[in-house]
């Protein structure tokens, strides 16, 4: 199933977040469509297959020509169904864990609500005078917010490192003062460093990519420092008292 702002043709919708859903009338149009086509492609290979100008061979024409308008008719339902794909309506009580910050997912995702809590734990277990962190964390989709918007983390394939990686943006966000600035290696070093406290470890083999000019090893090895060396070094890139020098 098409996951981004660009559905195409929406031929395939057997796989795919929980954020979207699967609309039933467009859903039969594209079967009409391909119904019609299987239709018409019998009757014209029959047509082509009967020798003469009988009653037998007017009667496949008149066939083939009832399918090529029912394939038309079908394409015309086709684009007038709309999409195949929609954002799903969000349930009232989603599936969240316990404590704060909490965060929130589908009920599809319910198997990753224990490592969820994990990262929860060591979200609040962050100093409180030097971080702030939101309150709440959800899955894309569920604030019924537009999706593909960066409204909300997407959990990938098993892996809850994304989760870390919107918890630890969010983080930065609310901890480093707006009139600081948000950009530059500093911010994009503290951003790796949440996301591997969250996650209790360096970036995962599964995962590629990262924030622009960060050593990701250096993080997943400070990570597993003593508490004290690893607030030595966020000191050195977080501001301190609205103080940006």
């Amino acid at each position: 199933m098409p996951q981004g702002a660009s559905p195409g043709v929406g031929l395939v919708a057997l796989s795919g977040y929980p954020a979207r859903t699967v609309v039933a009338w467009p859903l039969l149009a594209r079967a009409a469509a391909a119904l019609a086509l299987v239709g018409l492609a019998v009757g014209a290979g029959r047509q082509v297959r009967t020798e003469g100008h009988g009653p037998k061979w007017r009667g496949r024409a008149f066939g083939t020509a009832g399918g090529v308008l029912a394939l038309a008719g079908s394409l015309v339902l086709w684009a007038l169904a709309g999409p195949l794909v929609v954002q799903r309506s969000a349930p009232s009580r989603p599936l969240c864990t316990d404590g704060v910050p909490k965060i929130c997912v589908w009920p599809e995702n319910r198997r990753y609500l224990p490592e969820l809590r994990e990262l929860s734990e060591r979200a609040a277990a962050l100093p409180a005078g030097r971080f702030r962190v939101p309150a709440q964390f959800a899955e894309e989709g569920l604030d019924g917010r537009e999706l593909d918007r960066g409204n909300g983390f997407v959990l990938r394939e098993g892996e809850v490192w994304e989760v870390a990686t919107a918890m630890a943006i969010g983080t930065a966000a609310e901890t480093v003062p707006l009139s600081c600035g948000r950009e530059g290696a500093g911010q994009w070093e503290l951003i790796a460093w949440l996301t591997a406290r969250f996650a209790g470890h360096g970036v995962p083999a599964s995962v590629h990519g990262g924030p622009p000019g960060v050593d990701q090893e250096a993080v997943g090895r400070l990570v597993a420092q003593p508490e004290e060396v690893q607030l030595a070094w966020v000191d050195q890139r977080l501001p301190r008292g609205g103080d940006c020098g």
